[in-house]
């Protein structure tokens, strides 16, 4: 197939040649239009096609790429048919001023092709994998994606950063006869550039078919759906369930949303979500699972072999489950391309497989600078980060990794709009990469900061960490800094008056003491242990004459720890604790976070509990302040420092 695109092509510059200078030419057409404009699209077009064919011969050509080359042809062929009537019959000597529009279209055609030729040749450097395309904002990412839209009506679908997600019913009419042409009318619109737009009667369009989108898809999806069930019903072969869109979008959801299923109502040509055995409308998802079914729908509904550019794909997704649902919708469409438009550093970094492009600036009308990034040992290169932060200063490295309940999820929803918040793995790994950082070139552009778990650390430990801008969480465990008294309430409160809260907490707090009662062996071996472990990365040979002096050296060492009586140390501030009934202390020291925050927190505050606290800081800025007063003030002066 290759060996024919490009014959297509090579032909396509040999007709070009042979007509279009001859209409360039034309007598009094420069009277309506701007000749010098014109010629110099000519002259792009023809670099343009010799670029293509020298690229897309080394490139790993795509079915789809392949069908939008037959789709530009189409615009040359019109080309070419008209030129060659104009110059058959010279019309421009005997009716020029009442068939000069037939120049005009040849004219504007030219220019169209000439953008589906820049369209081609970026996708032919982006070649077969998906790709993820990183840049700030402003930096012309969707500029670039509208430049497609514009230039082809099928096989590709955008996805907007903006999105309408309102189902409305449609009149019985309409929705009867929508089908997936239909769809695609509303599918292909470009969405980006609409909304940019300075005309109100055009923004007023836009807004008006931003609007249907979600509603025709969810229509279209049901009109398939019920006409796959008449062809199984009446066909002589059985259709199976593998050709259900319903079973095959229940399949993606049971993998980032297992709470919830889907079914069709009929009557109203329109879907129902299933939970815990209740069915809601669509209307009454939260965004997040909405703007979930959004994507699938999109994504399912593609015509075959299409790219699909989404403009900032992590919308109102955590990361989380934004990474599981485009790892699963790119392997339910493995025979599109997809192309993600964004700026942020966490999807950049899910997309382990993909193409990684980085738009550095866009340049009027169809250039933008690319770069190709290698990322190196899970790190963007130093300029990227620069570019994609901006006037975010400080970042935030802090333990675990991207998850809807951990140390990520807490500080983000706590701090996102004043930092940047980095998961890195274990306390080991944050406090190296705030020394790496604050000690490499970015130091003085960015504010590195770090925040670990208490974990036992003894103060002047604390102390030390804190003079290298590494904060010690005030609790034992993220996990325990979610059991605070704060959000106990905040939570509780939500689903219970003032006196039943009050009785739910206290409940609660007596049974986190009764299970610290009966695991307080545990929590004082655990403390031992890790006294001891700090001591031995301390600890230093004074005297090393000879092997008899090192040891000498250890075994008094030893006794002088033998001699505090740790357990006995430690035993005793547990039970200070308990008899005191001292709650913070307590969560200072637990390390019960199974038992605490999984187990008792769900049985007696509210079912998935840490993912509702979490919840509750990223929505509450009250509650937010009064947690950062609290326990963050001394976090809140590191990250204010210059």
């Amino acid at each position: 197939m290759s060996s024919q695109i490009v014959l297509l092509l090579n032909t396509a510059k040999e007709n070009l040649e042979k007509y279009i200078p001859t209409i360039l030419k034309t007598p009094n057409l420069e009277k309506y239009v701007n000749l010098d404009n014109y010629k110099d699209i000519y002259e792009q077009i023809l670099k343009e096609l010799s670029s293509i064919i020298d690229v897309y011969i080394a490139s790993n050509p795509i079915s789809a790429l392949e069908s939008l080359i037959n789709q530009a042809n189409n615009t040359l062929q019109s080309i070419i048919q008209r030129s060659d009537y104009n110059i058959s019959n010279r019309i421009e000597i005997t009716d020029y001023d009442e068939y000069y529009h037939e120049y005009l279209l040849i004219l504007n055609n030219l220019e169209l092709y000439l953008e589906q030729l820049v369209s081609i040749r970026y996708l032919c450097r982006i070649g077969d994998k998906n790709t993820v395309i990183v840049g700030k904002n402003g930096s012309g990412k969707s500029s670039f994606a509208s430049f497609f839209k514009n230039s082809f009506n099928n096989n590709i679908v955008v996805i907007p950063a903006q999105k309408y997600l309102v189902y409305k019913n449609l009149d019985d009419n309409q929705s009867l006869s929508m089908s997936r042409d239909e769809l695609y009318k509303v599918q292909y619109k470009n969405y980006i550039s609409g909304l940019k737009s300075n005309d109100f009667n055009e923004l007023d369009q836009f807004l008006f078919n931003a609007e249907k989108i979600f509603t025709n898809l969810i229509i279209t999806l049901c009109n398939e759906e019920l006409d796959l069930g008449l062809q199984a019903l009446y066909s002589q072969n059985p259709i199976g369930l593998d050709n259900s869109l319903v079973v095959r979008i229940n399949e993606i959801l049971d993998y980032i949303l297992p709470q919830i299923k889907i079914k069709i109502n009929s009557f109203t040509r329109s879907i129902e979500i299933i939970r815990n055995n209740q069915s809601y409308t669509v209307n009454a998802m939260s965004d997040g699972e909405k703007v979930a079914l959004y994507y699938i729908l999109h994504v399912i509904l593609a015509s075959k072999e299409s790219y699909i550019i989404v403009d900032e794909p992590e919308t109102f997704l955590n990361s989380s489950i934004s990474n599981r649902l485009w790892n699963i919708l790119e392997v339910e469409r493995s025979d599109c391309k997809f192309l993600y438009l964004t700026h942020n550093i966490d999807f950049i970094m899910s997309r382990k497989a993909a193409k990684l492009l980085w738009c550095v600036r866009y340049l009027y009308p169809y250039e933008w600078e690319l770069v190709d990034i290698n990322i190196d040992e899970r790190q963007l290169p130093k300029d990227v980060i620069i570019t994609l932060l901006g006037s975010q200063k400080t970042i935030l490295f802090c333990e675990g990794k991207y998850d809807e309940v951990s140390d990520y999820s807490f500080y983000s929803s706590l701090f996102g709009d004043k930092v940047f918040v980095y998961p890195v793995g274990g306390h080991k790994e944050v406090i190296q990469y705030v020394r790496k950082f604050n000690s490499s070139l970015l130091n003085g552009y960015y504010n590195a900061v770090g925040i670990i778990d208490h974990d036992f650390l003894f103060e002047e430990t604390i102390e030390g960490y804190l003079k290298e801008k590494i904060f010690t969480l005030p609790f034992n465990e993220i996990e325990m800094a979610l059991l605070c008294d704060e959000l106990l309430e905040n939570v509780v409160s939500l689903y219970a008056d003032e006196n039943t809260t009050k009785d739910i907490i206290a409940s609660f707090k007596e049974e986190a003491f009764e299970l610290l009662k009966l695991n307080k062996d545990k929590i004082v071996s655990e403390n031992v242990k890790y006294y001891i472990e700090k001591q031995i990365t301390t600890y230093k040979i004074t005297n090393a004459q000879d092997f008899e002096s090192i040891a000498e050296g250890v075994y008094k060492w030893l006794n002088e720890l033998k001699e505090k009586d740790l357990f006995k140390i430690y035993d005793d501030k547990i039970n200070f604790i308990i008899d005191k009934r001292d709650y913070n202390e307590f969560l200072k020291i637990s390390s019960l976070k199974a038992q605490l925050s999984k187990g008792l927190a769900n049985k007696k505050l509210e079912s998935n509990y840490l993912a509702k606290a979490i919840q509750r800081v990223n929505k509450d800025v009250d509650l937010r302040e009064l947690l950062i007063e609290k326990y963050f003030k001394t976090f809140k002066d590191l990250i204010n420092e210059d």
